[in-house]
């Protein structure tokens, strides 16, 4: 007799993908989707604060380089949830930008490293940034940037993961927040669209012409937020484009990666083709061995019969993707550049 319970979670998998609802209508399964997209990430309406306003932003300090400022900002999110945030403008103004919220990684790096800062020696940007340095690309481009710190990293630990020098919080942040009914995965979330509510509100920023990009884990923060909020008008996806079955679930990740019940509803990429017929990229390296090229393949064949259904041969002026050469990394040697032309 085998032992082994390997066979029984594979029916646990099955029973939820075979019991999912469809309508005939694709409008009605979206929306079907979208609303227990909300639902299994949590409700933090009961922290409701007036929303973040630019005149309540403390500034903190302020870095003068070539072709742009970068600023580093406090605010505050929910009721009694402060985040940092670097914002970076260009020097040239030209009218009102448009405006990308930046959400960077698992990394120890964290939003320093997308907006170029070293972790050690100085604080002086390179002058040829990596591509894991998203957002200096992106305001060199022209775009205002918007980086914020993501809780459970960097300076958002709580208290006794610092104590314990635990370099996130992800797993008892989440593992709370799991009891009370939310995730960690939702407050990311809901923080990331208070940002869009704070972005929206600065007076150099076109609110029409918002978009969002994240690497890896803030990929799927990324991911998830455009599914939600309309104003999110492009969409670059590094390093998470993929499905669960292929990613998430044969492959330990953070505790946050987990949705409650989310497999009774829909796999990954029909989420993510909830952002359709908004502009869409998704970029994937073939040596990625988090989330597996063979895997994001199917994403995307996914994804891009949704656009098809719904833009047909404008399919391509809306969703790309780009499988380049390296292994869980960002490359942006198309990203970015597309992200600009959808903006600008």
């Amino acid at each position: 007799m085998n032992l082994s319970p390997d066979h029984f979670f594979q029916s646990v998998i099955q029973a939820s993908v075979d019991k999912r609802p469809e309508c005939h209508d694709p409008s009605e399964q979206r929306l079907l989707i979208k609303d227990a997209l909300k639902e299994v990430l949590g409700d933090f309406s009961d922290f409701a604060n007036d929303g973040p306003h630019v005149g309540a932003l403390e500034i903190t300090e302020k870095n003068e380089f070539a072709d742009y400022i970068r600023e580093r900002a406090v605010f505050e999110t929910l009721s009694g949830l402060y985040t940092s945030m670097y914002v970076l403008t260009p020097r040239k103004q030209s009218g009102k930008y448009p405006a990308v919220l930046a959400l960077h990684g698992h990394g120890v790096g964290g939003h320093k490293e997308i907006v170029g800062i070293a972790q050690k020696e100085n604080d002086l940007p390179s002058k040829d940034p990596t591509p894991q340095q998203f957002a200096v690309h992106l305001v060199k481009k022209g775009l205002k940037v918007f980086a914020p710190e993501i809780i459970g990293m960097g300076s958002r630990l709580l208290a006794r993961d610092r104590k314990s020098l635990k370099v996130k919080s992800c797993e008892t942040m989440a593992s709370i927040l799991l009891m009370t009914g939310r995730t960690l995965t939702g407050l990311r979330v809901e923080e990331a669209i208070r940002t869009m509510d704070l972005m929206s509100g600065f007076e150099d920023v076109d609110s029409d012409r918002m978009g969002a990009i994240g690497f890896s884990g803030g990929g799927l923060i990324a991911g998830y937020t455009s599914a939600i909020d309309l104003r999110v008008k492009a969409t670059v996806l590094c390093s998470c484009g993929n499905t669960y079955e292929g990613s998430i679930l044969p492959i330990q990740h953070c505790v946050d990666n987990y949705l409650p019940g989310i497999l009774n509803y829909a796999e990954l990429p029909q989420i993510v083709s909830l952002i359709a017929p908004r502009a869409l990229f998704i970029e994937s390296g073939k040596n990625d061995l988090i989330f597996p090229v063979q895997s994001a393949t199917e994403a995307i064949l996914t994804i891009a019969g949704e656009y098809d259904r719904l833009l047909g041969n404008r399919k391509a002026e809306r969703f790309s993707f780009h499988f380049h050469d390296g292994a869980h990394e960002v490359d942006g040697r198309f990203a970015f550049d597309w992200m600009k032309e959808r903006l600008m």
